[in-house]
């Protein structure tokens, strides 16, 4: 393993610790308005009283919950559509729709349902998972091809293997790993994505706050209590470097190989 992944691979894990503790530990009470980093409050509060170290916790979770299921919904897709390709009236169908959603800017595209629907956390999800598909599902797809030609596959084939059978064998273990690479990226992306957002006001309301929102919170007191906005920018920074590493190491690691 290359030492950019594991490095990742700690500071994320340390991160997530911390963050557990800061969400067991931190009583969630509210304060003086935006009081500075105290023992009592060890991040200070915000313009409403409440606990910073609370809310940066459940912000962290919740924009590593929706990047997780946003970047889960695209790898199952992906798998799904790209399997579907090996049939030639399938495959045009996949391919319309790929050539659809590549032309439409994802970040646009997110913003025009946000505004129109209004933002919930399943849309959000919705959102954020479908601009992904078309990378996803022509890596698979590409993957997927060249696996059909190698020689015991097409062994497999020729003695009858059902083709489910032949992809849960043969197709399915070379391609995870590939697709997990990949979702890492998206999972990047995604968190990097679900952030600009609810920092412009299209994202989760206050009672479900991210790194974004607290960011957009803390934004109007930047230059007065510059911790609102420094502390969630902060995390925000070591998380996304971390999972970048992480797809870094790997990417090196394939390479090598």
């Amino acid at each position: 393993m290359r030492t950019e992944r594991k490095i990742g691979i700690v500071l994320f894990s340390l991160l997530f610790l911390f963050f557990v503790v800061l969400l067991l530990f931190s009583s969630g009470k509210t304060g003086g308005r935006l009081s500075v980093p105290s023992p009592e409050h060890i991040f200070g509060t915000d313009q409403f009283g409440r606990d910073m170290a609370f809310l940066l916790s459940r912000g962290y979770f919740y924009s590593l919950l929706i990047s997780f299921l946003s970047t889960l919904l695209a790898i199952l897709f992906a798998l799904v559509l790209s399997s579907a390709m090996g049939d030639k009236v399938l495959s045009s169908v996949v391919r319309i729709v790929i050539i659809t959603l590549r032309a439409l800017p994802p970040l646009l595209l997110a913003l025009f349902f946000l505004s129109l629907f209004g933002s919930s956390f399943s849309l959000l999800v919705v959102v954020l998972f479908i601009p992904r598909l078309p990378a996803l599902t022509l890596i698979a797809e590409k993957k997927i091809t060249s696996l059909m030609k190698e020689e015991y596959v097409l062994s497999s084939s020729a003695m009858g293997m059902p083709r489910l059978m032949l992809f849960h064998r043969h197709i399915i273990p070379h391609l995870l790993p590939v697709m997990f690479n990949q979702g890492i990226l998206v999972f990047f992306s995604v968190l990097l994505t679900e952030s600009s957002l609810s920092f412009l006001g299209f994202g989760l309301s206050g009672k479900t706050p991210t790194f974004g929102y607290l960011m957009n919170e803390g934004m109007e007191y930047l230059l007065t209590f510059p911790h609102m906005m420094l502390f969630p920018a902060i995390f925000l920074f070591l998380t996304l470097f971390s999972v970048y590493l992480i797809w870094d190491g790997g990417v090196a690691d394939s390479s090598s190989h």
